[in-house]
């Protein structure tokens, strides 16, 4: 065959293939605008800027990356505080949607390695911290018998145990981000763990279609993250360890999600938009970047510049927390005012959003996101600020230099929110069919029968007709092919079965 010959030849099959692939489930996203990633301001623009040159990631994913990072750092330490007289954390919750193959695993481990590393370097003292931790609980254990042996009288007892003091308290387990927690192990870290964490995870279908979101845990679960978000305190009462009363801890989250999987695990979900949750998150969905990422070598500045986010955020991230005497209250972080030019901006940046959330308002399809966007523009503001100067002290102030660079970024998630909530109107049947797609991505599976799916598929398709029915959307838009000679599942060969396409 000449060269002429292959060349056509293998144009056929490309196209060929092109005509066999499996169409969305839905509207195509409309492209989305570039990730302002000089907003996030003159200490972590340079840090994303160098992940993506190493990844050759989307601008998004190295940026969502970097300030979520920041954000963990800079929310044990500083609140915000709004014009009203109001505090609110600097916490930030980012959501980043991604296809398979866009390095976002990749590019978050590079973004989270000195909070990695500090992780680390609290183990290395865990062991001992234990062992010194159990002699003096058992040397206070005696010392109780001992005392209480020896006074004779309920003052006298009382006495000695006051003198005793308080019984030594553990040292927190040496854990700093938590990729995939239920809330009552979350809550539990807390109680016992550091003060301040981190939800983080490259593969965050993990946590969606975990234990924590299942049906009967996801209002709980949900409402657990708002409190946190909110800086609230989180209650828990249970039968086995008594009730229990959490203040001054603080969560920022970054959960990198394939698009299919958070449309129908989390922002096509009515019971999170109805509960509040998703007007707390910051989403970017960025243009895939596969197809184009041709070799470069990545350049000698961009490596120092990582060797130099792994040196100061790791130093940020090992900053004693600002904790009173009493521990189990948790952490004073300092009000962070905005300057008097930061707060006039802040001002009409608020009064141009409201105006934009009537009716006719270009907010009015994303109304409870675009309603919390100044506060989440204080809060970005805050983070940067730390960041840039983490010797904060009373006395200083957000610049409107800063809170301007904040609104851009906020800007874009207004824009990102308008885009994905365009898109995502879709018949009952095509939802059904998301739904199930995004069961088998998270489930991992390449072949599937019409019983596991009405048996032990998503909770809304559990009779063999609505299964048939949904089976056939996912089959018309090419992301199921039937197995002529069927599935043997668990001994038995089921005949309505099914390959899963998966790109």
């Amino acid at each position: 065959m000449s060269v002429p010959e292959a060349v056509a030849r293998l144009a056929e099959v490309e196209r060929a293939a092109e005509d066999s692939a499996p169409r969305p489930l839905g509207r195509e996203l409309p492209p989305a605008e570039p990730y302002p990633v000089e907003a996030l301001g003159p200490v972590l623009a340079p840090v994303a800027e160098a992940v993506q040159d190493v990844v050759r990631c989307p601008a998004a994913i190295a940026g969502q990356s970097v300030l979520g990072v920041a954000a963990l750092a800079a929310q044990a330490h500083v609140d915000v505080q709004l014009p009203s007289g109001a505090t609110r954390p600097a916490s930030l919750y980012l959501v980043t949607l991604a296809n398979s193959g866009e390095r976002k695993t990749t590019a978050d481990d590079l973004a989270t390695e000195p909070a990695h590393r500090r992780e680390s370097e609290l183990a290395d003292t865990y062991g001992a911290e234990r062992l010194a931790h159990r002699n003096a609980a058992e040397a206070w254990e005696k010392s109780r018998a001992a005392a209480l042996k020896v006074a004779k009288t309920l003052d006298a007892r009382r006495a000695a145990l006051d003198a005793l003091g308080a019984e030594p308290e553990p040292p927190p387990p040496p854990i700093l981000l938590a990729p995939d927690p239920t809330m009552e192990g979350l809550v539990r870290l807390f109680m016992e763990g550091q003060p301040s964490l981190g939800l983080f995870s490259g593969e965050g279908a993990q946590f969606l279609a975990g234990w924590g979101m299942a049906k009967e845990q996801r209002l709980r679960t949900v409402a657990t993250l708002s409190a946190l978000w909110d800086g609230g305190t989180v209650r828990r009462v249970r039968a086995g360890d008594g009730a229990v009363r959490l203040a001054g801890r603080r969560l920022s989250a970054h959960l990198l999600v394939q698009p299919e999987v958070a449309d129908v695990t989390l922002l096509g979900d009515p019971l999170l938009a109805s509960q509040g949750i998703l007007s707390r998150l910051l989403v970017a969905a960025p243009d895939p970047a596969a197809g184009s990422r041709l070799w470069v070598e990545p350049s000698p500045e961009s490596r120092e510049a990582l060797a130099r986010w792994r040196g100061s955020m790791g130093e940020l991230l090992a900053r004693p927390l600002p904790l009173g005497e009493d521990r189990s209250a948790g952490l004073l972080p300092l009000p962070l005012p905005l300057a008097p030019d930061a707060r006039a901006l802040w001002i009409a940046f608020a009064d141009h959003v409201e105006r934009q959330l009537g009716a006719e308002g270009d907010y009015a399809p994303v109304r409870a996101f675009a309603a919390k966007a100044p506060e989440h523009a204080a809060r970005v503001a805050a983070v940067l600020s730390w960041v840039a100067d983490p010797g904060i002290s009373r006395v200083s102030t957000i610049s409107g230099e800063t809170l301007a660079l904040a609104i851009s970024l906020v800007e874009h998630y207004i824009a990102e929110a308008l885009r994905l909530q365009a898109a995502g109107a879709v018949s009952e049947s095509v939802r059904l069919a998301r739904s199930l797609h995004a069961w088998l991505q998270s489930h991992g599976l390449d072949r599937v029968s019409l019983v596991s799916i009405y048996q032990r598929g998503p909770a809304a398709i559990r009779d063999a007709a609505t299964a048939r029915g949904v089976v056939g959307t996912l089959e018309e838009h090419g992301w199921l092919r039937r197995l002529p000679e069927g599935l043997r599942e668990d001994g038995v060969l089921r005949r309505d079965a099914w390959e899963v396409v998966t790109s």
